[in-house]
């Protein structure tokens, strides 16, 4: 037993690189299982649009531009503010009409992902 300990040690010490890519190699696949396990058991699996089989479903979402963006430089005068503070507000409506949290939010047909 002892032999062989030693034989494994100074095939480590003369392979030292090729030691550290196989356990990096090795490391990396256990945090890729590990992360897609998390991934299929919290459910962010089915929220997921780009999955294959969701590719009608992506080509009938509509983009729109019409949120309004404000320059990060120019004058800040009370009009401007005025106007922030009412889309605030409007989004901040939008959110509370949604109410509190039901699983039944993210069902796929609440979010519209089958046709």
């Amino acid at each position: 037993m002892r032999r062989r300990y030693n034989a494994f040690r100074r095939f480590v010490r003369h392979n030292r690189f090729v030691v550290a890519i196989f356990a990096a190699i090795v490391v990396a696949s256990l945090f890729a299982t590990i992360s897609v396990a998390i991934y299929v058991r919290d459910g962010a699996l089915l929220l997921d649009l780009s999955r294959p089989s969701y590719a009608r479903v992506r080509q009938q979402i509509k983009k729109s531009d019409d949120t309004p963006a404000f320059s990060s430089s120019g004058k800040l005068d009370t009009s401007v503010v005025s106007e922030f503070r009412t889309q605030l507000n409007k989004a901040v409506d939008d959110i509370n009409k949604l109410g509190s949290f039901d699983p039944a939010a993210i069902d796929d047909t609440a979010l519209q992902l089958k046709p």
